[in-house]
C-alpha cells in the first residue's frame, strides 16, 4: 500500500515526498538527502500507522476490477488544481487556483496559473515543466481546441490563448465573452467549457447570487438577465453569434456531449433541493431553478425535476457537489467533490431523451475531492483532486490517472431513438398532435416550433381543446417577442383556464417577469383552484409581487386565513394550516383549537392544526394545549401531539409528562414515556457510537409520526431549533424537507450521529477570539454594516462589531452538537431517520 503523502501537523510547512512508501512487510525511504527529512517522514509514518484502518480508508479504492488508479502528481508540484486538459502536443495543462478564498497572509502567488506537465520518458511519470499562463483570477475551466487555441473560463471572462513562438508560454489572447455584473462570488460565474465536434463553444453561467448581469460576446452581442439561476450559452469559437441555450440550473460546472451529439451538464444543487443533477440539455429547455426565489430550491415557483409545467426533468441524480462530466468509452464519468467519488453513468434511451444508471467507480475518504477530467492521448482518464474539504486555498492537491488494464470494448451510446428523431422534425414545423404527447422532451420540441408561428393568439388558446396544447402556446409565447398587448391578452385568458397547469404557467410568467399589472387577477386563481401546487404557487406569486420576498408577507396572509376557513377544499385547507404554522399572528390559539376539535373535518386537517398549536408561541397557547389534552373525547393522535410542547429536561415539564404515563389513550402514553426516557439511562444510550450506527442501519423501521415528535419536540435534541421541515422550524441550518431524497440511509445516519464528518461550506463555524478575551465556536448568520451575528454551539445568538473580533479561523467541528445518541434512544433515532427519509 503506497502512502503518496503524509501530513505532519508539527511542521510549520506541510512536507510531502512521493518516494515514501509503506507496506505491511517493509518500509522504504528512497532518494532522501536530508536526515531531517528522513526523520520527519519516519515521524509521519509512525503517525499514519498509529491510526490504523482509518488512514487506509483515505486511499481511493477502485471498485471496477478492470481498472487501476495511479497518483501522477501532488503538492508541492501542484496545489489546489481545478480544470485540466491535454493540448495537441500531449502536454497536461492544469489550472492551479490561488484566488479562490485565499486565507489571510497567504504566501502563494497573487493570481492563478496554468501549469504544464509533461511525461518523463525515464520514469513514465508527469513532471511540472513550467507555467503556460498566469495572471488570471478565479479561474474555473480549461479546454484545448483542435485549432491550437487553449480555451479558458474565469468567473468574469471566457477567452482563448495560445503559444505562437513555441517557448512554452501563452503569448496571444482573444476575448470570447465578458460577464458584466456586481456578483463576485468565486465560483458561481462563468464555467463549464465544451468544444463541440461541429466547431461551437458551450459554456455555463452560474446562479451569480441572483445579481443582474450582461453577457457580452466578441461581436458585441449582449444577453442580459438576473435572478433566473444558471444558464448555458453557445457561440462560435471566436465568440461571435452567442445565444442562450437553456436555463434553470444552479451552477452548471461541467458540460460535455456524447458520441451522437446530445449535450449534458452536471452541477450542484441548491441548499435544500437534492439530489444534484445530470441533465440532458436541449434548446430552449427550462430546468426549473431560479435564484430570485431563494437558495433552498423549495419555493413553490422553483422546480428541480420537472415538477412545474414548462420545466424538464433530470437524466439522473448524482452525488453531492459534482464538478465535471466527460464521455469515456461510451459512458459518462462524473466527479463528486462532496462524496469523494468518481461516478459512471450508463445511458439508455427514454423516449425523446435518455436516462442513466449510476455506479461508483472510485471511492475515497474525505481527503479525496475529484474535480475535473481530461482524456489523455493514451486513452487513460486524468482528473484533478482538491484533496481538502476546505473551500479556502490550502496548498494541497493531486492529479490521478485512471485507466483500464486492458482496452475494453466501448459501451454503445444509445442511438437517437425514433422519438428523438421525431423531436428534431417537430421542432421545425407545427405539429399539434405531438404537443399533447406524454413524452415531455418530445412535447417540448413541438412547442419550440410555435415560437415563430401565427398560433400565439387568444383565439388559438381558446380553440385548443387539449390543455397540453394550450400550455404549449403559453410556453412558446413567453419565448417570443410579443407586444405587451398580445402578452397581456394571453395571460388574462390563461388565468381563467380550467386546467391547473395552464393557470400555473401563467402565474409563473407573471411572477418571474414581475408583471405587477396582473397582480389583481391572482386572488381569482386562489379561490377557484383545487390543485395544491397551483394554489401554493399563486400565493407565493402574490407575496413576491407585493413585497419582493419569498416568505409570507402581510399581503398573502389574508388569503391564507380564507383558505383555512374553506372546508370545501380539505387539501388546500391542510396546506394552508401547514404554511400558517410559521406565522403565529395568522391564526390565534383559539382558532386552531376549534379546528382540532371540529370532528366533521378530515383528520389530516385537524392534525395539521394540532401540530401548529403544539409549536405555537402565542401567550395563551399553553392553556389551549392543556384544554385539548384534557379532552378525552379527542383522538389520541391529536392529544399526544400537544405533549411535544413540554420540556422533559425541566422539572415542570417532567412533572406534566408523568401525569400522562397512565392515560387511557395508547398514543398519549407512548409519547409521554418517550419524552421522559430522554433523561433516563439505558443500555443503548451508553453504547459505543459505532454500535448505535450499526443498529440504525438494520432493517428495523422507525415510525415517521413519532419521528415528527422527535424533530419538533422540546427535548435536548430538538432539531427544529436550527432546521426547517416542510415549512416549520428555524432557518439556521439547512432545510431538511427533502433530505431523504438527497442521501442514502447510511449517509443520513452519519449526518445525524457524526455531524462533523462533513460540513457544508455555508455552515462551517469559526473559532473566534474577541478583544475582551472571550473565545468560542460559532457560525456566522450574516453581516449588517459593521456588525456580524453569530450562533454559538450553545444555541445563543451573539452580535459583535467587526473590531471586537481580533482573531478567527475556520473550525472543523459542526455547530450541530455531537452525541445525540447519548440523548435519544435507538428507537427515537430510528423514528427520526424514518421521518427525515419521507
Amino acid at each position: 500500500m503506497s502512502f503518496a503523502c503524509s501530513r505532519l501537523r508539527a511542521q510549520p510547512k506541510i512536507l510531502y515526498h512521493r518516494d515514501f512508501i509503506a507496506t505491511k512487510e517493509k518500509i522504504t525511504l528512497k532518494s532522501l538527502d536530508s536526515a531531517a527529512v528522513r526523520g520527519a517522514l519516519m515521524l509521519g509514518l509512525a503517525c499514519l500507522m498509529s491510526v490504523g484502518n482509518s488512514t487506509a480508508e483515505e486511499i481511493p479504492r477502485v471498485l471496477d476490477d478492470r481498472m487501476s488508479l495511479e497518483l501522477v502528481a501532488q503538492e508541492p508540484e501542484i496545489m489546489t488544481p481545478i480544470g485540466l486538459t491535454f493540448d495537441a502536443a500531449g502536454r497536461l495543462l492544469v489550472i492551479e487556483s490561488h484566488t479562490h478564498f485565499p486565507p489571510d497572509q497567504y504566501e502563494g502567488p497573487e493570481s492563478d496559473r496554468i501549469r504544464v506537465f509533461e511525461r518523463d520518458p525515464e520514469s513514465d511519470r508527469f513532471k511540472s515543466t513550467g507555467v503556460f499562463l498566469k495572471g488570471t483570477q478565479q479561474t474555473m475551466s480549461l479546454r484545448a481546441g483542435n485549432d491550437g487555441w487553449i480555451y479558458v473560463a474565469t468567473r468574469q471572462k471566457v477567452f482563448r490563448t495560445r503559444d505562437r513562438d513555441a517557448d512554452g508560454q501563452a503569448d496571444e489572447r482573444q476575448e470570447i465573452a465578458e460577464l458584466i455584473t456586481a456578483g463576485d462570488y468565486p465560483h458561481n460565474g462563468l464555467c463549464g467549457l465544451h468544444l463541440s465536434d461541429t466547431g461551437e463553444l458551450y459554456f455555463g453561467l452560474g446562479e451569480n447570487l441572483g445579481e443582474d448581469y450582461t453577457l457580452r460576446g466578441s461581436d458585441g452581442t449582449e444577453i442580459s438577465g438576473g435572478g433566473e439561476g444558471g444558464n448555458i450559452f453557445r457561440c462560435q469559437l471566436d465568440g461571435s453569434g452567442m445565444v442562450k441555450i437553456s436555463t434553470g440550473f444552479w451552477n452548471p460546472f461541467g458540460i460535455c456531449a456524447d458520441s451522437v451529439g446530445r449535450i449534458f451538464t452536471i452541477g450542484n444543487d441548491p441548499d435544500a433541493s437534492p439530489p444534484c443533477r445530470l441533465v440532458h440539455v436541449v434548446p430552449g429547455g427550462d430546468y426549473g431553478y431560479q435564484f430570485r426565489y431563494g437558495r433552498s430550491g423549495k419555493h413553490p415557483l422553483q422546480a428541480w425535476d420537472g415538477e412545474l409545467p414548462g420545466t424538464l426533468p433530470m437524466v439522473a441524480g448524482t452525488s453531492e457537489a459534482p464538478s465535471s462530466i466527460v464521455l469515456w468509452h461510451g459512458q459518462l464519468y462524473g466527479s463528486s467533490w462532496g462524496e469523494y467519488r468518481v461516478e459512471r453513468f450508463t445511458l439508455k434511451s427514454h423516449g425523446a431523451t435518455v436516462r442513466a444508471d449510476r455506479e461508483v467507480v472510485v471511492q475515497g475518504g474525505n481527503q479525496f475531492r475529484p474535480v475535473d477530467f481530461a482524456v489523455a492521448p493514451d486513452d487513460s482518464l486524468y482528473f484533478s483532486d482538491w484533496v481538502d474539504r476546505s473551500y479556502n486555498i490550502h496548498g494541497r492537491g493531486r492529479i490521478w490517472r485512471l485507466r483500464f488494464k486492458e482496452t475494453p470494448e466501448d459501451v454503445p451510446v444509445p442511438a437517437r431513438s425514433q422519438e428523438e428523431r421525431r423531436a428534431e422534425l417537430v421542432s421545425k414545423q407545427v405539429d399539434w398532435e405531438t404537443m399533447q404527447s406524454e413524452d415531455r422532451f418530445l412535447r417540448h420540441a413541438a412547442m419550440m416550433a410555435l415560437k415563430n408561428s401565427d398560433a400565439l393568439t387568444v383565439e388559438q388558446l381558446r380553440q385548443r381543446s387539449h390543455p397540453l396544447q394550450r400550455l404549449a402556446i403559453l410556453e412558446a409565447a413567453r419565448r417570443s417577442q410579443l407586444s405587451e398587448e398580445q402578452r397581456d391578452a394571453l395571460l388574462m385568458t390563461a388565468l381563467q383556464d380550467d386546467d391547473p397547469n395552464v393557470m400555473l404557467y401563467a402565474v409563473r410568467w407573471i411572477a418571474d417577469d414581475d408583471l405587477r399589472t396582473h397582480r389583481s387577477k391572482l386572488p381569482f386563481v386562489l379561490q377557484r383552484t383545487d390543485n395544491v401546487k397551483t394554489w401554493r404557487a399563486t400565493l407565493a406569486a402574490i407575496d413576491w409581487l407585493d413585497s419582493g420576498k419569498v416568505n409570507l408577507d402581510q399581503g398573502g396572509r389574508g388569503y391564507l386565513v380564507d383558505a383555512v376557513a374553506d372546508e370545501s377544499r380539505p387539501e388546500i385547507q391542510a396546506t394552508a394550516l401547514k404554511i400558517a404554522a410559521g406565522h403565529d399572528d395568522v391564526l390565534t390559539s383559539t382558532q386552531l383549537k376549534e379546528i382540532v376539535q371540529k370532528a366533521p373535518l378530515e383528520m389530516k386537517v385537524r392534525l395539521e392544526a394540532a401540530r401548529s398549536l403544539a409549536l405555537s408561541d402565542q401567550p395563551d397557547a399553553t392553556a389551549v394545549r392543556q384544554d385539548i389534552l384534557n379532552d378525552s373525547t379527542l383522538p389520541g393522535a391529536l392529544r399526544a401531539t400537544m405533549l411535544v410542547a413540554l420540556r422533559p429536561q425541566e422539572e415542570e415539564g417532567r412533572s406534566e409528562l408523568q401525569k400522562y404515563l397512565s392515560d387511557s389513550e395508547k398514543l398519549v402514553r407512548r409519547e409521554a414515556n418517550r419524552q421522559l426516557s430522554q433523561s433516563a439511562t439505558n443500555p443503548t444510550n451508553s453504547a459505543a457510537l459505532e454500535a448505535v450506527e450499526s443498529k440504525m442501519l438494520t432493517d428495523e423501521a422507525g415510525d415517521p409520526e413519532a419521528g415528527w415528535a422527535v424533530f419538533f419536540g422540546q427535548g435536548a435534541a430538538r432539531c427544529a431549533n436550527c432546521h426547517r421541515f416542510d415549512g416549520r422550524g428555524q432557518d439556521v441550518g439547512p432545510d431538511l424537507t427533502a433530505i431523504g431524497s438527497q442521501m442514502t440511509r447510511a449517509r443520513l445516519v452519519q449526518s445525524i450521529l457524526r455531524p462533523s464528518a462533513e460540513i457544508a461550506p455555508k455552515y462551517v463555524p469559526w473559532l473566534l477570539e474577541t478583544d475582551d478575551g472571550r473565545t468560542f465556536s460559532a457560525m456566522s448568520l450574516g453581516v449588517s454594516r459593521d456588525d456580524e451575528t453569530f450562533l454559538t454551539t450553545a444555541g445563543d445568538q451573539v452580535e459583535l462589531h467587526r473590531n471586537e473580533v481580533i482573531n478567527r479561523q475556520l473550525h472543523n467541528q459542526s455547530i450541530m452538537p455531537s452525541g445525540i445518541h447519548n440523548v435519544l434512544s435507538l428507537q427515537e433515532l430510528r423514528d427520526l431517520a424514518a421521518f427525515l427519509s419521507q
